[in-house]
């Protein structure tokens, strides 16, 4: 590959962990920008909006903006106007971040009572003040007849010290208790890599993709057809790659050897 298309980034355990960023990753991708790189930051991080994560991002020195993101709620947003034809009505279990990227693009959002009206749909993202009555009020909708829709399915995510649980233990508990099965957007499921293909009009195999995750970044890397690197500053090691069935094209320990 001569020159890249474009470069695109997960942000957590790529560019920073929790709100500090990673050694010589803010350095490496504002010199790619600086060079007239396109560079594209796509996250399964449900809990802010784009405006919010470019905004994160300026803090920790990246020189970006929201048309540079796409996250799992943006994501969701776009596919669940295709799949029911227009805004709809949605149950949002999730932080702020959700409920506004999702009312921004006009759909309207019950947020915690289920017997506020019926939803057309359940939509969960990492919720860090998740409870019981949520998780009641997403079954209650789920059993009326909404659809079921989780912006990512990660289990853990990465911060500074460690890990944490991620959407994906939400998402197993509303599954566990409605018996359905949810309609995941976020990687490595089709529905946020077919948008950021079509928003960005990209040729994958011109395109390079660094993700910290194997089974999320690298899986849906490799099924679209980029040119995939896993960095070993987030959740997957080296042994994984050497244990396991899903090979990155490359590693490398940091974004400085990119």
């Amino acid at each position: 590959m001569v020159k890249p298309q474009a470069y695109v980034f997960d942000l957590d355990g790529v560019v920073y962990r929790g709100g500090h960023p990673i050694e010589g990753a803010v350095e490496k991708i504002n010199s790619l920008i600086s060079e007239g790189e396109k560079v594209i930051f796509l996250t399964n991080n449900s809990t802010l909006t784009r405006g919010q994560f470019a905004e994160k991002l300026k803090k920790v020195g990246v020189m970006t903006d929201a048309g540079m993101v796409i996250n799992s709620t943006y994501a969701s947003a776009l596919h669940l106007t295709e799949v029911f034809g227009r805004p709809c009505c949605v149950y949002a279990v999730g932080e702020c971040g959700l409920a506004q990227e999702f009312e921004k693009y006009g759909f309207e959002v019950i947020r915690h009572d289920a017997r506020t009206g019926r939803a057309d749909a359940v939509v969960v993202g990492l919720d860090r003040e998740f409870t019981y009555e949520k998780l009641r009020c997403a079954h209650s909708h789920i059993a009326a007849g909404a659809r079921f829709f989780a912006t990512n399915a990660d289990s853990t995510m990465p911060v500074e010290h460690g890990f944490v649980p991620g959407c994906g233990s939400i998402v197993a508990s509303i599954r566990t208790a409605s018996g359905i099965e949810p309609e995941v957007v976020g990687k490595p499921h089709d529905p946020m890599m077919r948008i950021l293909i079509k928003e960005y009009n990209l040729q994958p195999e011109k395109c390079i993709l660094v993700g910290d995750r194997l089974d999320t970044d690298i899986v849906a890397g490799n099924k679209f057809g980029f040119y995939t690197v896993l960095v070993l500053t987030g959740v997957s090691s080296r042994e994984d790659v050497e244990t396991g069935d899903i090979k990155p094209k490359r590693i490398i320990e940091s974004l400085t050897e990119l």
